[in-house]
């Protein structure tokens, strides 16, 4: 939604609309986590009231049902929101969030945390081709060569 009204104020100013998703914008900035963190879901502990298919599709702990979670798809489509965001209005609020969001799932698939998959690095592909498709985005925009495709 992000994403595609971005793109609406791309073709025509709307102040109140650049309002309502700088709203949204600082809800899920307070959403995310300390270290970059983001799936309101976990963070919240709603898999536990849905404990079928790993937690409701998401694994009983971050990362760890990466091949069907939406884990990483989600944050892709933030991504691709906060590309579009940025480019439309040149505001970067939602960028920052992306941004610390793409070097946190860096850092835990690549290095690990001792906050995630015991430590190790989870170094496994996703099940859904979106973060892909949304770090390339994000490269263009920031020219930032931590993020996988480098445009």
């Amino acid at each position: 939604m992000i994403e595609g009204a971005a793109y609406l104020l791309k073709m025509e100013r709307d102040p109140a609309l650049g309002t309502q998703i700088d709203e949204i914008a600082a809800i899920i900035a307070s959403a995310q986590e300390e270290d970059g963190y983001l799936y309101p879901a976990h963070t919240a502990g709603s898999y536990i009231h849905a404990p079928l298919w790993g937690g409701a599709g998401m694994g009983d702990k971050p990362y760890s049902w990466v091949v069907h979670s939406h884990e990483l798809y989600n944050v892709g489509h933030l991504y691709e929101a906060a590309v579009a965001y940025y480019q439309a209005t040149g505001k970067n609020n939602l960028l920052s969030i992306a941004e610390k969001s793409a070097q946190h799932v860096n850092k835990v698939f690549f290095e690990g945390d001792s906050k995630y998959n015991d430590g190790n690095p989870v170094n496994q592909a996703p099940g859904h081709q979106e973060i892909e498709l949304a770090l390339v985005k994000l490269y263009r925009v920031t020219a930032n060569p931590l993020y996988p495709g480098y445009g």
